[in-house]
């Protein structure tokens, strides 16, 4: 996301990791790197990130008409 701040990015991805639904490795070296990886926990969201994805689909074609 080109507008995207660094220090948003920062604080949602802390906020990811708080809830369980990322991890975060450090990895030393140089440059120290930082990896994420998703949860199994939050693999549980799938079916709810589907039905809104299909939700939008739906609304988008009704408000469009298409």
């Amino acid at each position: 996301m080109p507008k995207l701040s660094t220090k948003v990015l920062f604080s949602e991805l802390k906020d990811m990791e708080a809830n369980q639904l990322i991890t975060r490795t450090v990895i030393n070296g140089f440059p120290v790197r930082t990896k994420y990886k998703s949860t199994a926990y939050s693999e549980t969201l799938k079916s709810v990130i589907a039905e809104l994805h299909d939700w939008g689909v739906n609304h988008r074609k009704k408000i469009l008409g298409k």
